[in-house]
């Protein structure tokens, strides 16, 4: 199978996650992969990644166009030679839905979901949203070469921390407004005022493997997001044994469910430096066995190359 994938690319380079799956669909299954990149940090990103698309549409034949995000999705259907397949990620479905952030994100994302050959969502809740009953509900897999339990004071030593500090994660950019690092930043000084000796530690732009030995040095990861899919951090810090706080957003709840150690709190400062603070007092991990709701990156693509296959027939 021949499938030309179209997919953003920012100043850290494509998603990992999404790197993780093409590389696994192409040696597993042996799908052959062309690229079309958006670089959303240059000029003129998507006029020039349609100009790259329609020539690569000119010169081969594709049994599938896979779009991933409801931006590249529009790109993907401003041609008709491959049938589409588009996997949307949180915002691209979710965003203006009952108030949230990035309405526009989503209205384009939507749209496009009406008109895609096939859907990928990242939760049922997505699902629902799109009103799609042939929409596969298909979270990015877990790369557990990376993410997995290992030594926690090794790792606390390799990162120079004071295993006697307390750290809560915050693996996003504090400039992603719908990722509310506010809230977590005030409930670890709520926290602090406590007498607890603690320090929020927020990751951008950093190689997987770092941010995976945060995750077995650390004490908690915190989420307090406006709008989530399946958020792969959450699922990446369990794998790990890393306690999660986080706000009933996405697909969160169900991951959680009967998990030792995690909290789901309202998204409010109080409410999750309480559960901070239980969990540091505690300082038991979770179980990292994997399970349904912890998908590996090898579970994930098998059902996502039935997906191929079965998009990729719609148009024969």
């Amino acid at each position: 199978m021949k499938v030309l994938s179209v997919s953003a690319i920012g100043g850290n380079g494509p998603s990992p996650a999404i790197a993780d799956h093409i590389e696994r669909l192409s040696s597993d299954f042996g799908v052959d992969f062309d690229h079309v990149h958006v670089h959303v940090d240059r000029r003129l990103a998507y006029s020039r990644a349609l100009t790259e698309m329609a020539r690569k549409l000119r010169a081969d034949s594709y049994d599938l166009v896979h779009a991933f995000y409801g931006h590249c999705g529009l790109l993907g259907r401003l041609q008709r030679r491959a049938p589409l397949l588009v996997t949307f990620q949180g915002s691209d479905v979710l965003g203006g839905i009952d108030g949230a952030l990035h309405g526009r994100d989503g209205r384009i994302g939507r749209a496009v979901a009406g008109r895609a050959d096939g859907v990928v969502v990242m939760s049922d809740e997505m699902a629902t949203v799109l009103d799609r009953p042939d929409a596969h509900v298909i979270p990015f897999g877990v790369n557990t070469e990376i993410f997995r339990p290992s030594d926690r004071i090794a790792a606390q030593r390799a990162l120079g921390m004071d295993p006697s500090v307390a750290r809560v994660l915050f693996p996003y950019d504090p400039a992603r407004v719908e990722k509310h690092h506010g809230i977590v930043a005030e409930a670890v000084a709520l926290v602090r005022d406590r007498g607890v000796d603690i320090e929020l530690i927020t990751l951008v732009g950093r190689e997987r493997g770092e941010v995976a030995s945060h995750m077995v040095a650390c004490d908690a990861l915190a989420l307090a997001s406006d709008h989530e899919g399946s958020p792969v951090a959450v699922r990446e810090a369990l794998a790990c044994g890393l306690p999660v706080v986080s706000v009933d957003v996405g697909d969160v709840v169900s991951v959680l469910a009967g998990r030792s150690a995690c909290h789901i709190v309202e998204r409010d400062p109080a409410a999750m430096a309480d559960a901070l603070h239980d969990v540091i007092a505690d300082r038991r991990r979770t179980p990292s066995e994997p399970d349904a709701r912890l998908p590996d990156v090898a579970a994930t693509c098998r059902r996502l190359y039935a997906v191929y296959t079965t998009t990729a027939a719609l148009r024969r």
